[in-house]
């Protein structure tokens, strides 16, 4: 899947603190850990043998008939979290408030200050308006971060338990970017490290 050029002008919105973004080491890392994991859940959806992301907890929404697009897959936490799956990226809010998005061939969070609202997203230009972080954000963002990555590893974890790291090792042969993959028996510990790094960073203006 080729890499997109966000339509900025019709998407995001000023912030009106001061701007800031992650270091370009940790937008670079998480990037090449979230489309690894993209692809990984790719795999359980089109799994022979049942949908993984139906069979642990999450719903779908396909597409209209007749409307191109990626069909939605969400999840709500104990805690009343929502995560939200795409082919194209993740979303992640707390139970109330605003949320964040990943592109998934970017790891460049932007906020979405009202959610998704309760309209249907099905391409990444039907996601409301939404913006880069300010220095107001970090904290609430890295917090938000570090759950949505929390999320990603326990379902990882329950996977592993399940079916083995030979699973996922079976879905990394099918990718044609594998050469480029990590380790899977190291993909977990990858996603724990990369939490804990982000959530010892500092502001980088």
């Amino acid at each position: 899947m080729a890499k997109r050029t966000p339509k900025t002008s019709q998407l995001l919105h000023p912030d009106r603190s001061t701007p800031w973004r992650l270091p370009e080491q940790l937008v670079q890392r998480g990037t090449k850990l979230l489309t690894q994991q993209c692809w990984y859940w790719g795999c359980d959806v089109r799994r022979t043998n049942g949908n993984l992301l139906l069979e642990h907890g999450f719903s779908r929404v396909r597409p209209p008939t007749g409307t191109s697009g990626s069909s939605i897959y969400q999840l709500e936490t104990a805690t009343g979290a929502h995560l939200v799956v795409w082919s194209f990226g993740v979303f992640y809010r707390e139970a109330a408030g605003r949320g964040v998005f990943l592109d998934r061939f970017r790891f460049d969070p932007y906020l979405l200050d009202n959610g998704l609202t309760d309209a249907a997203v099905f391409q990444i230009e039907q996601l409301p308006p939404r913006r880069k972080p300010g220095d107001s954000d970090v904290v609430q963002l890295i917090a938000q971060l570090a759950d949505l990555i929390g999320c990603v590893i326990a379902y990882e974890q329950r996977i592993i338990a399940e079916y083995g790291l030979h699973y996922r090792e079976q879905c990394l042969a099918q990718w044609t970017r594998q050469k480029l993959a990590l380790p899977v028996d190291t993909f977990l510990a990858s996603w724990d490290c990369f939490r804990r790094d982000l959530a010892s960073i500092r502001c980088v203006g």
